[in-house]
């Protein structure tokens, strides 16, 4: 997972909003459907990251925490 930056542009159209939205999810980010998967079975390792949603054409992707080691 890349990086947190505010002046990262979005991955499908390019378009570099200050900032695209950012939404703060625990769980596990699926790339085919674009979607927190927050139900997740005992022992299975979740993940926080920063959902980040383009505002000019709604693709989302996930970037780390600011804190994330």
């Amino acid at each position: 997972m890349k990086e947190f930056s505010l002046g990262t542009p979005c991955k499908k159209c390019g378009f570099k909003a200050n900032p695209a939205l950012i939404q703060y999810q625990v769980g596990i980010f699926n790339e085919q459907t674009k979607d927190n998967i927050s139900n997740t079975r005992i022992g299975e390792e979740i993940d926080d990251y920063l959902m980040r949603t383009c505002t000019r054409c709604g693709y989302r992707w996930a970037e780390e925490c600011l804190n994330a080691n």
